[in-house]
């Protein structure tokens, strides 16, 4: 989190990912667009982001 400081605006948080899964990177603007799915499944993304 320390290198994406200032350069995103949200991290989520979503625990350990020591057992090699990826990060979940997601672009959004007008519309959500998943860039790499890890972690943060969609489901998930579509449930944090409508709050």
């Amino acid at each position: 989190m320390d290198e994406l400081y200032g350069k995103v605006d949200y991290i989520i948080d979503s625990g350990d990912i020591s057992d090699d899964t990826t990060s979940t990177i997601v672009e959004v603007k007008n519309e959500k667009v998943i860039i790499r799915e890890g972690k943060v499944k969609n489901e998930e993304l579509d449930r944090i982001i409508s709050k």
